[in-house]
């Protein structure tokens, strides 16, 4: 513990020399517990010698599979936390996500765990520069937390600020710089958004979304709470993103409306005081689009805080409320005036078949809906 601080700065003067010896090291040491644990999931090629033993479930008095992982990692990649050389061994970082993968499916993650993943584990990400598989990997156990646990590790990776406003805060300063370089290359990339040129824009948008997903979603809200035209362009371009993103995203939002990022203490209501702001209207249209073009976000955060504001007595945030409801799930016919007169039978009309609706409804044109959503 001691020599910690002088490993840390070695690996930063040497980079090359001693950073990546250490994670050499690391990757020697892991290979065995790789071997016995992710043999059968991800078909390691070099275990001719061990073929039809089978990789079997640790006994009460053996180690578990985290905290041996956690032995072996937490101590000799601290020293390479600042420098960033970790970026030159994207094998190791594949390898670890493989293991701490296969350790869930028997123990849950302990306080040490969390505290990797937060330090560590999901900062590196920005390290690895478009790289879809690193996103997927690291996705394929993240998903298994509750939102909870995810959005926790979210904040922790915003930390204080992001890009120039992180300058003051505790981050490394390769992260700070990636994010910075980020937030230019998705400055670019949005200037170039329109229905003509969505197709390269969503490529060039996924991109940097890979490693730094934070950063391009604060910029493209931060837009859309600007100009309400572009919320259907914008939901256009994420379909090149990974789910690991999209999640990421349904973070973003939620600070956005309980005022954690993107400025504080904002009016809900515009200066007569009678109706929405734009920032709300515009943000409440690109809910309802986002979950009506991606059913399997995650909505549990969302809806909460929705429950959580009503029940404390704050109405404003309803109509996001109401906007999932008609546009993800299918009841846009509720906004047509003879909606409000609607018999038991003409309700129940809508769950069947477009012929049903058809016949119970008399609105004409029956609404083309995502039926995963609803």
């Amino acid at each position: 513990t001691l020599l910690q601080p002088y490993w840390s700065m070695l690996c930063y003067i040497f980079p090359e020399q001693v950073g990546c010896f250490i994670c050499d090291i690391v990757e020697a040491d892991l290979e065995g517990l790789y071997i016995r644990v992710c043999e059968e999931e991800c078909g390691v090629p070099w275990t001719a010698s061990s073929s039809g033993k089978g990789s079997e479930p640790p006994s009460d008095g053996e180690q578990c599979i985290q905290q041996e992982l956690l032995q072996i990692v937490i101590q000799k990649l601290g020293y390479t936390r600042e420098s960033g050389c970790f970026v030159k061994r994207p094998v190791l970082f594949f390898k670890i996500c493989r293991i701490l993968s296969s350790s869930l499916q028997t123990e849950q993650p302990g306080e040490e765990c969390m505290a990797f993943l937060r330090e560590f584990l999901l900062p590196g990400i920005s390290l690895f520069k478009c790289n879809p598989a690193m996103s997927q990997e690291f996705w394929k156990f993240l998903g298994c937390f509750p939102y909870e646990e995810r959005y926790s590790l979210y904040s922790s990776w915003r930390g204080t600020g992001l890009e120039r406003n992180a300058l003051l805060s505790d981050k490394p300063l390769w992260l700070i710089r990636s994010e910075i370089m980020a937030g230019k290359d998705a400055r670019h990339a949005l200037k170039r958004v329109s229905k003509d040129t969505i197709r390269d824009a969503s490529r060039a948008i996924a991109k940097v979304c890979h490693s730094h997903p934070l950063v391009v979603f604060s910029a493209i809200l931060g837009q859309i709470e600007s100009y309400d035209n572009l919320v259907h362009v914008m939901v256009d371009g994420l379909k090149d993103v990974t789910p690991l993103s999209l999640d990421v995203l349904g973070f973003c939002i939620l600070s956005r409306l309980d005022g954690t990022a993107g400025g504080f203490n904002r009016s809900r209501l515009k200066d007569d005081g009678v109706n929405v702001s734009q920032w709300l209207q515009s943000l409440e249209s690109f809910i309802g689009a986002l979950y009506k073009r991606f059913p399997f976000l995650e909505l549990a955060g969302i809806t909460s805080y929705l429950m959580a504001r009503v029940s404390s007595g704050h109405v404003m945030e309803l109509g996001v409320l109401r906007t999932l409801l008609k546009e993800s799930g299918g009841w846009a016919f509720a906004d047509y005036a003879p909606a409000a007169s609607l018999s038991m039978a003409q309700l129940e009309g809508r769950a069947g078949s477009t012929n049903l609706k058809r016949e119970t409804m008399s609105f004409g044109v029956v609404p083309v809906f995502n039926e995963r959503a609803s």
